[in-house]
């Protein structure tokens, strides 16, 4: 992989390694409860991101988004991504209670969509699915 191709992928793994380690090592906040969630969500966002990664070797990310902006679908399926964005947004500032933390985790969502969104939900399940 081209380092200097991959740089945006390579800052989310260190956003994903240091959201892994605060959230499940030094909190320390894997409930047994949720296991096998846990580890649906572990293999899709591992093989999301590992297809992510494939894509980025074959295609410049922002040459295809410019192709694909300028078909209707394209820029259809644009503002319906983004539109789940904003709920995922809305869900993690009530599962947080924090602004601040919201917004540490919108950075992310706005930049890499779903699969920042995948990340957020293998981290926090559990507190999330206590709440319904």
């Amino acid at each position: 992989m081209n380092l200097k191709k991959s740089w945006i992928w390579i800052i989310f793994i260190l956003f994903s390694i240091a959201e892994i380690y605060y959230t499940w090592i030094y909190q320390d906040r894997i409930p047994a409860s949720i296991e096998t969630i846990t580890i649906v969500l572990g293999c899709a966002f591992f093989l999301f991101l590992g297809y992510t990664l494939y894509c980025s070797e074959k295609e410049n990310l922002f040459k295809s988004i410019g192709k694909i902006a300028k078909l209707h679908w394209g820029r259809q399926i644009g503002v319906d991504l983004y539109i789940g964005l904003f709920f995922q947004s809305y869900l993690i500032y009530l599962n947080e209670e924090s602004v601040l933390e919201t917004i540490i985790w919108v950075i992310p969502l706005l930049v890499y969509g779903n699969i920042a969104t995948l990340l957020y939900w293998l981290l926090n399940a559990g507190s999330i699915l206590t709440k319904f």
